[in-house]
């Protein structure tokens, strides 16, 4: 019913999930069948940490399915030492599958010592220039890089993924949080100000304004918000935000005028 419907629906309603997650959640201790859809959610959805925190109870009586998923979603979630330490424990029953070998290899590289000659940063590249496994393996590049604040490598990968067409919003938004950390700021706001499209969703306009505001650019973030909740005032979680940034900047009249019916509405729906 419900949740078959949430796995047909776009992309952009993740916030249903996150609003329902305690009922997902507690829908999950029914039957295995039940833990599999929720599990299958969350990974459409890319709700990394609260898989994680879903299977983290089970895992010593998973299924290979599941095992899978909780490899990923440790991995996807920045635990790369708790990652590499499954795979070390599981690695007969999840080795023999291609892409799990490269979440392995991923887990290692994200960990071991910090070096162009890693195994498992040697793995990837490999499988980075074959044809099947090059947009699995980037995406694993990227978030590896990410960690070890290479933006040389990350931009190298991220420009394979555009040629391919398989770059995504969250790709670009990585790129330009591990500028900021390793220094260039401002060259990391000048990428974000010119990326050709718009947020196509509310969690892409949220982070996008999180960004902003993790670099001190508070009045762009706004801006974000602002024209987003025009785009998707039906979600709660970014009027929300909207409204928590507009009291930060002492922006009172603006909030008067748009935003209070709006948080009123939407934290009695968040509730």
């Amino acid at each position: 019913g419900a949740l078959r419907n949430l796995l047909l629906a776009a992309p952009n309603h993740g916030g249903l999930v996150r609003h329902h997650s305690s009922w997902l959640l507690r829908l999950s201790r029914t039957n295995a069948a039940d833990l599999e859809l929720v599990v299958e959610l969350f990974e459409r959805y890319e709700e990394h940490d609260m898989l994680a925190g879903l299977l983290e109870p089970r895992n010593d009586r998973l299924s290979f399915r599941l095992e899978a998923s909780y490899l990923k979603a440790l991995f996807n979630s920045g635990r790369f030492r708790a990652c590499a330490a499954r795979w070390a424990r599981k690695r007969e029953l999840l080795g023999f599958d291609g892409e799990l070998a490269l979440y392995g290899a991923a887990c290692s590289a994200g960990w071991e010592a910090q070096g162009p000659g890693s195994e498992g940063m040697r793995r990837l590249e490999a499988a980075f220039e074959e044809p099947g496994r090059g947009v699995v393996a980037a995406r694993l590049l990227l978030a590896v890089s990410a960690h070890r604040l290479d933006a040389e490598r990350y931009e190298r990968v991220l420009a394979s993924l555009e040629k391919w067409g398989a770059a995504r919003f969250s790709d670009h938004l990585g790129f330009w949080r591990t500028l900021a950390r390793t220094g260039n700021k401002s060259g990391a706001i000048r990428l974000a100000q010119e990326f050709p499209q718009s947020p196509v969703c509310a969690g892409e306009a949220i982070q996008s304004a999180q960004f902003y505001t993790e670099l001190g650019s508070r009045d762009l973030a706004l801006q974000v918000l602002s024209r987003s909740c025009q785009a998707f005032g039906d979600s709660p979680f970014l009027w929300i935000a909207y409204a928590h940034l507009l009291i930060e900047a002492g922006a009172w009249e603006e909030l008067r005028r748009v935003a209070l019916p709006e948080v009123a509405q939407a934290e009695g729906d968040a509730a």
